[in-house]
């Protein structure tokens, strides 16, 4: 069927206006795909941050380093923290997913992953406010932010000024300064923190 001229004239109009949308279609559908992607590699990389979390606190609990937690060791942790024989069982009820009696790393990866929050990493040791009372104790000029002479005088004051600790200093640094800014945010602090025990024990967290 044919057209008449007094109706293809708006038809004509209509696509010269749709023309300059109809080009930047696929930029807006290739802007959504990369919003997507970035959306999609953060979540990885919070899990990735979660997965890391719960393999150091498995390697710091994991006593005989059978590759399990027992429950004697995380009870002789919890114990250690003041938690009651009530409380232990009930966090060795939430970490064992398969109730079989024992941890293995990938039941506290799925353990950190589903209880991902600070109730969590309070019972375990991991609590969050004792990060910001280092934090507070390290920035000894209260701008914010720990500088490497900061860090410097706080290891010292806590037995690591020796020079054979020169190495141990430089690597918590480079453990806490994660971006290479030459400064530790208190997220910083944070992350290192929860991540490596061995950190812990250097910031006055743990027995050397």
């Amino acid at each position: 069927m044919l057209l008449a001229p007094a109706m293809l004239l708006p038809l004509v109009l209509s696509l010269t206006a749709w023309a300059p949308y109809r080009s930047a279609l696929p930029k807006l559908v290739s802007g959504r795909q990369a919003v997507a992607a970035r959306a999609a590699a953060a979540v990885a990389a919070d899990a990735d941050t979660v997965d890391a979390e719960a393999d150091a606190f498995f390697r710091s609990i994991d006593e005989n380093c059978d590759g399990l937690i027992s429950f004697e060791e995380l009870s002789n942790h919890l114990g250690s923290l003041g938690y009651a024989t009530g409380a232990i069982e009930h966090v060795v009820d939430m970490l064992d997913l398969n109730r079989d009696g024992e941890i293995s790393p990938e039941e506290l990866r799925e353990s950190f992953r589903r209880y991902d929050d600070p109730a969590l990493r309070a019972a375990l040791g991991l609590s969050l406010s004792a990060a910001d009372a280092v934090f507070d104790a390290l920035d000894a000029n209260g701008d914010g932010a720990i500088s490497r002479s900061e860090l410097a005088a706080y290891l010292k004051g806590n037995g690591y000024g020796d020079p054979k600790y020169r190495c141990t200093a430089d690597a918590i640094w480079q453990m806490l300064d994660i971006n290479a800014d030459g400064a530790v945010s208190r997220s910083e602090l944070r992350s290192g923190y929860l991540t490596y025990s061995a950190l812990r024990t250097a910031l006055g967290m743990g027995n050397r």
